[in-house]
């Protein structure tokens, strides 16, 4: 019988620019400025990751802080699903396309966290919500978040 397991996985990518999550306030969503889709249409693999590394000690999670990670796929036509940047709830993307959260521990630290799921066969562009409890700091360049993808092995 074969096993399914882990391949080895992609080298991380930035899926944000540092600026992206510069003051980003509480409850605030935003669409990544990178210059190009996140693209899975030639490797095909079924796993991501996302990593979030915040190195200011100024921030000041709230108790069940997170990072709410959405991935908007490409539509048929080239663009992506309606989504903008703001802390209504009507600027979020559908719950059909969220992702996961990154969660971090409730204190006034450097936080760090990832979180993995399953990604879409096709280019996509991340979109991040803030549900700390506190807007980012004010630091556009000690903010990342990067991206990788994991091929399945079957041995």
């Amino acid at each position: 019988m074969a096993d399914a397991k882990y391949g080895a996985p992609a080298s991380w990518v930035d899926a944000f620019n540092p600026a992206d999550f510069q003051a980003l306030a509480s409850n605030g969503g935003k669409l990544s400025t990178i210059a190009a889709a996140l693209d899975n249409s030639a490797n095909l693999h079924l796993y991501g990751e996302f990593s979030f590394s915040c190195v200011t000690s100024t921030w000041a999670v709230g108790i069940g802080g997170h990072l709410a990670v959405y991935l908007l796929p490409e539509q048929h036509d080239g663009t992506y699903p309606n989504t903008t940047d703001g802390a209504a709830v009507t600027d979020y993307p559908g719950g059909g396309y969220f992702f996961g959260v990154i969660t971090f521990k409730q204190a006034t630290l450097a936080h760090r966290g990832s979180c993995r799921g399953i990604i879409p066969p096709s280019k996509f562009m991340p979109y991040v919500v803030n549900r700390t409890g506190a807007a980012l700091p004010n630091h556009a360049t000690n903010m990342t978040m990067k991206f990788r993808s994991y091929a399945e092995q079957v041995s």
